[in-house]
């Protein structure tokens, strides 16, 4: 990377980690979530060591007080592969209180987002070369409710949106310099976001599209083309050759995509399965609905979208103090409103950069289009998947709107966007932002 984009990574990293210590400073973890959390934990420990956990309700009755509270999705990769592993080291300190759950749950869950606010923070700086919009989005992604709301929910959103920020400032930087490093690292990325959410093929497909088309204007891009084609290969290659082996099905994703479309159907044209059918079987009866109760459909769709923007309440989930009056005020609706706006306005203004900067572009329409026509949970999740590139684009609105800042950013944007194709062109042109 280059030294810019690397001291902004930086930045972004330790804005996010200052402002996620602060907040589980402060947190008080009710009741309610206190013990069934613990319980969790001293159950997984005692499976890790092939034991039965003593002093712990039944398992059923912890699991009911588990998803009562919506804290822990233990079939999510990121508590399987990143947040259990971690903790469970460090159990018997909890045990001891020396140290409470929440923050070794939360610190990684911290860490996964603070990587992605650095990598976005860095791509803010990539893609417009200014130190304001920089510093803006640094902050943005920082002090998100949703992300901090959803600091000790543990699911794969932090682990995607870590891996949708990081894939988005790899692209830009080797789109300008190709390399070998940064291309590895464009196809690590892209083959690792479609196996944990293989609804991003879309937008991974064109992110990578565009990346090799960019290769033709950087020296030997062929090869940084090359060495992103064959790393997503070996990584999509390989899963598909295991399923298939382990399975004995050759398309591992049309399983789960039909059932995501066929959940997404309204009730009335969704038929009673009396078992649990083949995937083209299934993609008969998704057609069949659609042809024959489009209206009902349509019209179902047209909620779920509504259902979905309107966005679900965070007053369950854990706060400090200082910040309920922040959400019983309804703040966290007039957050989201003024959000949508600045992603309309940013959206609008960010054409001068629309050749240069196109992958901003498919993360922010192609991941909800891709989740559109599912629950209003999947509509929800492709929404939340696209929050790195509404986030630039709302920064962008804001620094527009600052006067001097704004004619010079778009003046300079404008010209940097016609002058992209020179090869070696650095974004220092613009530092004095």
């Amino acid at each position: 990377m280059r030294a810019g984009v690397a001291r902004w990574w930086w930045i972004g990293l330790l804005v996010a980690l200052t402002v996620r210590v602060g907040w589980l400073a402060t947190l008080e973890i009710p009741d309610a979530l206190d013990g069934p959390m613990e319980t969790l934990l001293r159950r997984d420990e005692a499976v890790r060591h092939g034991t039965t956990p003593t002093g712990s309700p039944p398992q059923t009755e912890m699991h009911t007080a588990i998803e009562a509270v919506s804290l822990v999705d233990t079939d999510s990769l990121t508590w399987r592969y990143v947040v259990r592993p971690a903790v469970q080291p460090w159990q018997r300190l909890t045990e001891a209180r020396l140290v409470r759950w929440y923050w070794l749950v939360g610190g990684w869950q911290g860490l996964l987002q603070a990587l992605a606010c650095a990598a976005l923070t860095a791509a803010a700086w990539q893609a417009f070369g200014s130190r304001v919009l920089s510093l803006v989005a640094a902050v943005l992604a920082a002090g998100q409710p949703n992300s901090l709301l959803h600091l000790l929910v543990v699911g794969d959103f932090s682990l995607v949106h870590c891996l949708v920020s990081s894939l988005l400032v790899v692209t830009l930087c080797s789109a300008r310099s190709g390399g070998v490093f940064t291309p590895l690292l464009v196809g690590i990325l892209s083959g690792a976001l479609f196996l944990i959410r293989p609804g991003t093929f879309l937008v991974v497909s064109l992110v990578l599209v565009w990346y090799f088309w960019q290769m033709r204007r950087v020296p030997r891009g062929w090869l940084a083309g090359l060495i992103a084609f064959l790393a997503v290969v070996n990584l999509v290659g390989t899963w598909f050759a295991w399923h298939w082996w382990r399975t004995g099905e050759p398309m591992p994703i049309a399983a789960t995509f039909w059932q995501y479309h066929y959940e997404g159907l309204p009730h009335a044209a969704r038929p009673q399965l009396a078992r649990e059918l083949p995937w083209q079987e299934m993609a008969v009866q998704v057609r069949n609905a659609w042809a024959e109760s489009f209206a009902a459909c349509l019209k179902h769709r047209l909620t779920v979208w509504v259902e979905a923007l309107l966005g679900q309440p965070g007053t369950q989930l854990p706060a400090p103090p200082w910040f309920e009056p922040f959400l019983q005020s309804g703040g966290l609706t007039a957050w989201r409103i003024l959000f949508a706006l600045g992603l309309i306005v940013g959206w609008r203004w960010s054409f001068p950069w629309y050749r240069e900067h196109r992958p901003i572009t498919f993360l922010a329409l192609g991941l909800p289009v891709a989740y559109a026509l599912g629950p209003v949970e999947g509509v929800r999740e492709g929404l939340a998947w696209a929050e790195p590139a509404f986030v630039l684009y709302v920064a962008l609105a804001i620094v527009g709107a600052l006067p001097g800042v704004a004619q010079r950013l778009f003046a300079d944007g404008g010209a940097a966007n016609l002058s992209a194709t020179n090869i070696g062109q650095t974004n220092d042109v613009n530092d004095s932002h």
